[in-house]
């Protein structure tokens, strides 16, 4: 999906269309080459019950078919499954977009309504269900390690945001500001 939506925001995208096709390109490239990269790391650390490796999602959630570099290993100084975790969320998050991972998103959102929804209808929705079906399962013990760190990241947004909410400001292209005139009677 990727060169499909690069070629559809630098075709059909706002004034600066070039700049945010290659912005998300960009983006969405780092993203998917992580999680990549981890997807092959599982690949190469977990096997079936023959003994070959394998990319079955239900497999490679059975902890005890992890290499053991998998399940003690380090890496960078820190261990395997918390690195891959981590790895895999930023690439995920980058396709959610959540914080700091979204500066991608407002340049195409600028332009073609078309491309707005297939963005936020399918391509956003791909990275939440990629961290909730592969991040959860296939690593449950970094998961439980890491959880404190959402805790300490959604707290300070969430007390900042909401205070702001009642004075937020609906956009032009909100059907709450659509004159009465303009129905699809008419």
């Amino acid at each position: 999906m990727l060169l499909p939506m690069y070629f559809l925001i630098g075709v059909w995208g706002g004034p600066r269309r070039e700049y945010a096709a290659i912005k998300f390109f960009l983006y969405t490239l780092v993203g998917s080459a992580l999680m990549l990269l981890c997807i092959l790391a599982f690949y190469f650390n977990v096997t079936d019950s023959a003994g070959r490796h394998t990319f079955d999602m239900l497999v490679i959630m059975d902890q005890t078919r992890h290499s053991e570099w998998l399940r003690a290993g380090t890496l960078f100084g820190t261990s395997v499954p918390i690195v891959l975790w981590i790895a895999l969320f930023i690439g995920f998050a980058i396709k959610i977009p959540a914080f700091p991972f979204h500066t991608w998103l407002p340049t195409p959102r600028r332009g073609a309504d078309a491309i707005s929804v297939i963005l936020a209808g399918i391509l956003l929705k791909m990275g939440t269900y990629g961290l909730l079906r592969i991040n959860y399962p296939m690593l449950p013990g970094a998961t439980g390690e890491l959880a404190y760190l959402f805790l300490v990241r959604s707290a300070p947004s969430t007390s900042c945001t909401a205070p702001c909410a009642p004075w937020r400001r609906t956009t032009s292209r909100s059907w709450s500001r659509t004159p009465a005139s303009a129905t699809w009677a008419t």
